[in-house]
């Protein structure tokens, strides 16, 4: 912050400094920000509910398993948190595999006295039992509902319902509902998350009238959650959002899930949407991950990506006796979320709102404020020596600006918060650089500007739209790419860097400097390409995440407490002492990291806001206490080596 006293401690014009400017704009943006704010503050504190819920499937074979009944099993899986089912809609292979009341074969495999129409080819597939079965009756609806072509046949006491196409061609197609979990659900009062499957030859307009038809019977169904690779109906899916929205009935989004049409079929029912996660046999295996793990992945997905229903399986690593081993990770992960804070129950979708005219000017006042600071470092015309005047002007036209650029071109809202996040890293790294006689000072002031400009992108940013993923972030590779580079551009231009660029470029490279460079650029590229992608991060630094995480409930940015804030007072340090100094760039661009990354932090608008201060203030303090005791450590041995040498 400038300093308001002038030599001999008389005040000085506060407003005559160009940075005072910075900081009152600022400190307004993020007044302006925080109104922005409140829907969705008041919005993550009141989603304070989390779904817990299993396949029936799972149910059933845990109970055939331990020996009791899915009833009892139910009452204690309940008094431990599970608050849901999901029910799926059993394809051919499932009708094959038994567990329905109902046969299925080709009609060349039927019973002589299954009664079929005379000519039926035989690969043609064919559900057939007593025609005194129950499940007809709402099997029955629900096929000619689905699949008009239909063609019943009884007769003797059978009855048999011929589908219009082949039993190889259905084998993959979602033929019926699993009656038996619904009815399980029905009588104990269980909401249920429903799974149709696409069928083959079903448009969108059929989807949808059997699924309402579904609806009607039982109405537990409280969710979708479409199976497949396709979503059933696709590519018309408009008669099954209008369903939905008609009632109420939200869709469950699986989190990483790359479904055809599941996009599109969210985009239309927005925002009857409930994030969903859930952890599939296939990764559980091939990352050998413990059950300590799995349940951490849990709570994480509910407490950092505001995730609401989490799907819990059985831990099939382990061989044997599985009933006992789901008993304790559950009740592991419900005393967890309830330790948090969170409440076991049925989620709500969140409510609608819009952005706020006061995040649009403060985001913009911001991004006009850090333009010019920048503007002023890099030495551009009118603006090293504005007066008071002119940097009001300057603040005030930019900030009109950038607002009128929004409102009459959508689109550039997307690549606004890009811009803001990099220039806002880009002059905190360089005020906490500055800082050479507070090191400490200058961080605190970078971790001010880190926070007013956060502010800003959750507060333009915390809408439902991009809160639900509907609609992505589009700066965060420039977030992180953009604040290294014009860190090195800077000290090249005001000669921090002992030769200037002209300087560099006219003579012969050294290996040195290529070594280095090539290094900073990897890591810099590597850490962009990784954000945001697990599969990229090895199993040592996940298993230290997790440890931190435990350890601190939020855990600090890697980024951050490992290698911004320490490269920070190093690069200090190196300055001070006059280090490496053709070296010592790789320090400050190294420093750089930690405020992009901490800015970064905001762009990740699925995680609440409370949340992404904490992380961020955590990364700040323990990469200075790291940062900080290499400092010491350098300046002590600095000390000794120095009084050695004197006489």
């Amino acid at each position: 912050m400038p300093d308001l006293k002038g030599r001999g401690g008389a005040p000085r014009d506060f407003l005559s400094h160009p940075r005072a400017w910075l900081w009152i704009a600022l400190a307004l943006a993020a007044l302006l920000a925080g109104a922005g704010l409140a829907p969705r503050v008041g919005a993550e504190r009141q989603q304070h509910t989390v779904g817990l819920v299993m396949e029936y499937r799972d149910l059933v074979s845990l109970a055939r398993e331990s020996g009791v009944s899915p009833q009892r099993l139910w009452a204690r899986l309940h008094s431990l948190g599970m608050r849901g089912l999901t029910v799926s809609e059993g394809t051919g292979k499932d009708l094959l595999n038994g567990g329905f009341p109902l046969r299925w074969t080709p009609a060349k495999d039927l019973p002589s006295s299954v009664p079929i129409p005379p000519g039926l080819p035989g690969d043609r597939g064919v559900l057939w039992g007593r025609a005194d079965e129950a499940a007809w009756q709402v099997f029955l609806p629900y096929l000619s509902t689905k699949m008009p072509g239909l063609v019943r046949e009884s007769g003797g006491g059978w009855l048999a319902a011929v589908f219009p196409a082949s039993f190889p061609e259905l084998l993959d197609s979602g033929l019926l509902p699993d009656l038996a979990g619904l009815d399980f659900a029905r009588r104990n009062g269980i909401p249920v998350v429903f799974r149709p499957s696409p069928c083959l030859g079903v448009e969108g307009g059929r989807v949808a009238a059997s699924l309402g038809l579904l609806m009607d019977q039982y109405p537990e169904i409280r969710s979708i959650l479409p199976s497949g690779l396709v979503v059933p109906g696709y590519p018309d899916l408009d008669p099954l959002a209008a369903l939905l929205e008609e009632r109420r009935v939200p869709v469950a989004q699986a989190e990483f899930v790359k479904q055809i049409g599941v996009s599109e079929l969210v985009e239309r029912v927005f925002p009857l949407v409930l994030p969903l996660h859930s952890l599939v046999k296939d990764e559980i295996f091939s990352r050998r991950m413990s059950r300590e793990q799995v349940v951490e992945r849990m709570v994480r997905a509910a407490h950092e990506r505001s995730v609401r229903l989490l799907l819990f399986r059985p831990y099939d690593l382990y061989n044997g006796h599985r009933l006992p081993f789901f008993l304790e990770d559950l009740e592991s992960l419900s005393d967890s979320l309830k330790a948090r804070g969170y409440e076991l129950g049925w989620p709500s979708t969140l409510p609608l709102w819009g952005r706020s005219p006061l995040a649009v000017l403060g985001a913009s006042l911001a991004l006009a404020a850090f333009a010019l600071a920048l503007g002023r470092r890099f030495g551009l015309r009118g603006l090293a020596s504005a007066g008071s005047g002119r940097w009001g002007v300057f603040l005030g036209g930019g900030t009109v600006l950038v607002a009128l650029g929004v409102w009459a071109l959508p689109p550039a809202g997307r690549y606004l918060g890009g811009f803001l996040g990099a220039l806002a890293a880009t002059e905190a790294t360089l005020a906490a650089l500055d800082r050479e006689d507070h090191p400490f000072r200058g961080a605190f002031e970078g971790l001010f500007l880190v926070l007013a400009a956060g502010a800003c992108l959750a507060s333009f940013y915390g809408t439902p739209e991009f809160m639900l993923r509907l609609r992505g972030f589009s700066g965060v590779k420039l977030t992180l790419l953009l604040p290294p580079l014009l860190v090195l551009l800077h000290d090249l231009r005001n000669r921090i860097h002992p030769e200037g660029l002209g300087e560099i470029l006219a003579r012969p490279p050294l290996w040195g400097e290529l070594l280095a460079a090539g290094l900073v650029l990897g890591a810099v590229l590597f850490m962009a390409v990784r954000s945001d992608n697990t599969a990229l991060v090895p199993q040592w630094e996940l298993h230290a995440r997790e440890m931190l995480e435990r350890l601190l409930r939020v855990r600090p940015r890697t980024k951050e407490f490992l290698v911004g804030y320490p490269c920070l007072l190093l690069a200090i340090l190196a300055s001070r002492r006059n280090l490496w100094p053709r070296y010592r760039e790789i320090l400050r661009v190294g420093a750089s990291l930690a405020f992009a990354s901490a800015v970064n932090s905001f762009c990740h608008l699925h995680s609440p806001f409370a949340l992404t201060l904490l992380r961020v203030f955590n990364g700040w303090w323990a990469g200075l206490l790291l940062g900080g005791g290499l400092f010491l450590a350098w300046e002590m041995r600095f000390s000794r080596r120095k009084g050695a040498e004197a006489p």
